[in-house]
This record gives structure tokens, sequence and C-alpha cells, in this order.
């Protein structure tokens, strides 16, 4: 029962761990888009810190016009004409603490540096988590070829 325990948990964690790598450095490049040559996280798209709306910058892939789709947010604050959010609502939700957490704020502080390194010792642990299932996976199939050779020669 240990045995297969213990397989099941190596597979799932193989697999797992390939969508947990993707997730981590999608997270970081989104949060840091300079890596792959674009500008800034600050020029590029900066959401209204105290609410969750957009905000146009220069540089940004949108107009000062720009309206999200109905419904979307609506929950979370005081849409004006524009389509933006007032601030306040969202700021003191649930659901406008998580999106601060997504854009690198605990309210008024900037932890951004710390979504960065959380997302580099994810990319580390399962890059390295994955090496070192692949070394077991290796050890076991040598182990069972060298069984098989062994039971061979007795018979």
């Amino acid at each position: 029962m240990m045995k297969k325990t213990r397989q099941a948990h190596l597979w799932i964690g193989i697999i797992t761990s390939a969508f947990l790598l993707m997730e981590a450095i999608t997270g970081l490049i989104m949060t840091e888009p300079w890596l792959i040559g674009e500008g800034t996280r600050h020029t590029e798209m900066s959401m209204d810190r105290g609410a969750g709306g957009f905000n146009s910058q220069q540089g940004s892939g949108f107009d000062g016009d720009f309206q999200p789709p109905n419904n979307i947010g609506a929950e979370e604050g005081n849409m004006v004409p524009n389509g933006r959010m007032e601030r306040g609502g969202a700021a003191n939700s649930l659901m406008g603490i998580i999106r601060g957490l997504h854009e690198g704020r605990l309210g008024n502080m900037d932890i951004s540096w710390v979504i960065d390194i959380a997302a580099v010792s994810m990319i580390f642990l399962t890059i390295s988590g994955i090496y070192l299932s692949v070394k077991v996976l290796l050890r076991q199939r040598k182990a069972q070829k060298k069984q098989a050779l062994k039971a061979e020669s007795q018979s």
C-alpha cells in the first residue's frame, strides 16, 4: 500500500509541477514584462490601486475610453459613466485585497518584490522537484531491470 501511495505521489507531483512551473513563469512575466523585452509593468498597464479599475497610461494598449464588459466588477465598487471604478468600493472588499496582492500591493504598500521572490522560489523548487523525481524514476527503472536480470539468471 505504501509503495502505491509513493508512486501516486511521485506521478501526481511531476504532472502538477509542470503546471506550477508554467504558472510561476507566466506570473513572473506578467509582473515583470521587461524579462521578455516588453515595457515595465508600470507603463504597460496599471490598475487603479484603490479600486481595481483600469487606468489609461502612456504605452498601454488601452485608450482612455476603455469599457469593461457589462457587469464585470459591478459588485466591487461604484461604476462611473466611463466604465471605471470609483475609489473605495473594491479596495476594502476581499476581491479588492486579492486583486491588490496579484498586482503586488498590500494596502498602500508595494510588495511586488515579495511576489517576484515567491515566483522565482516556486520556479526553483519546481525545477529541482522535477529533477529529483526523474532521478527517483531512473533509480526505480534501474532496480527493476536489475531484479529482472536476477530473476532470469535464477531460472
